[in-house]
């Protein structure tokens, strides 16, 4: 990867790495991620925009008015763009972080309201529920898909999967000591 590409944060390469899929619009990488990648990565929806301009003043990408004389900007590729994010897609990846305020105060429940705690605990297992529902889901629309995409999306989808399964499991366990 060039110095200068290597430079761009992983967020710019995630941005550039959706148009791969073809031109769009920074409205609609938006909403492409806050439905797919949100659920692994981390961003601002604000922060976009920002993306774009930075990256069109960078020379990433090019951007046209959108047909129809509609006042939407339609962001595509440039050649600098699209080495980018394959220098990017072989490169290797940092390592995720873990930050669990649930977990945080679990380790130190000895010193806190052991009710609290539990209540806590349920709230965080309704939430790893529901995602687990919604993952569910999104899984059963990718399986009706037809594109090349689908088996590496699956592939992400699935450790999701795995992980609010595991979650689960891991509360109920927790539960059932804090309750004995």
């Amino acid at each position: 990867m060039s110095r200068e590409d290597s430079e761009l944060p992983a967020g710019d390469h995630i941005f550039l790495a959706f148009l791969l899929w073809g031109p769009a619009s920074a409205y609609d990488i938006k909403k492409v991620m806050a439905i797919s990648v949100s659920y692994f990565w981390s961003a601002a929806h604000s922060q976009v925009y920002q993306q774009a301009s930075r990256l069109l003043r960078d020379g990433y990408i090019k951007e046209r008015d959108a047909p129809g004389g509609r006042r939407k900007r339609i962001l595509s590729l440039t050649p600098k763009g699209r080495k980018a994010v394959n220098e990017w897609l072989r490169s290797p990846a940092s390592f995720p972080d873990l930050s669990d305020e649930a977990l945080a105060k679990l380790f130190f429940a000895a010193h806190g309201d052991l009710a609290k705690i539990r209540a806590m605990l349920l709230d965080q297992r309704d939430h790893h529920v529901s995602q687990l529902a919604e993952y569910e889901g999104i899984r059963k629309l990718l399986e009706l898909a037809d594109n090349k995409d689908v088996p590496y999306e699956l592939m992400t989808l699935r450790l999701g999967i795995a992980v609010e399964q595991t979650y689960l499991s891991w509360l109920d366990e927790v539960l059932t000591e804090l309750r004995g």
